[in-house]
């Protein structure tokens, strides 16, 4: 009893080795054209019944920026588990994970700095001395010369020099009020916007320029 026992297990194994045998030729055929339809592979990463060119080499991790052209980035997690990864496959799916590293963010400091270097306080006295100019423009409502501007400025006197502190006239208290400018021989121009020797103009004043 004891040999048929042994013989009936023998040919158990027997049998099962038959069977994985002929379900991985089956496996191979099916890879194989598969492979040949898609041109890369089908199934298996390191394809070892069927060469191809498209499969990578078992000694050099795949990475996901480097997948054969049937396997979208998408499925390179189920590309890697489709057999136990290595420690260097585990490495580069983890980072693939975690997506590229966030770019630098440069966050400039608050406080005010001066650039000590280009700042030239002996220039500042060359600078000229601003003046303020009526500014022109046009009123919205076409009866403002007959009504307001009567009004505003009938009583009072015109004839003084347009001083910053005169009478209150035309030329003293303009209808859309002052601005600081300097005059050229091609009329008048605004103040600088950028800074002159490491000062700028305020509105009312040259100061440090800080950035």
């Amino acid at each position: 009893r004891l040999a048929v026992r042994n013989e009936m297990a023998h040919a158990k194994a027997r049998m099962r080795t038959v069977e994985q045998q002929a379900e991985s030729d089956y496996m191979a055929k099916l890879i194989a054209i598969v492979d040949k339809f898609s041109g890369g592979p089908a199934v298996a990463r390191y394809n070892p019944y069927y060469p191809s060119t498209h499969l990578p080499s078992q000694d050099k991790p795949l990475h996901p920026d480097h997948l054969p052209d049937a396997i979208p980035r998408e499925f390179f997690g189920i590309w890697t588990f489709l057999q136990e990864p290595t420690t260097a496959e585990l490495k580069i799916y983890k980072e693939f994970l975690l997506g590229p590293a966030p770019a630098l963010v440069f966050v400039r400091d608050p406080r005010p700095q001066v650039n000590w270097s280009r700042l030239n306080k002996y220039q500042l006295r060359n600078l000229p001395d601003p003046q303020l100019f009526p500014i022109l423009s046009a009123p919205a409502d076409p009866d403002y010369y007959a009504t307001t501007f009567i009004t505003r400025y009938e009583e009072r006197h015109v004839g003084c020099k347009g001083q910053s502190n005169g009478c209150g006239c035309v030329r003293c208290d303009p209808p859309w009020g002052k601005c600081h400018g300097l005059r050229t021989n091609k009329g008048v121009i605004a103040m600088p916007e950028e800074p002159v020797h490491g000062y700028t103009w305020d509105g009312h004043e040259w100061v440090l320029a800080a950035l």
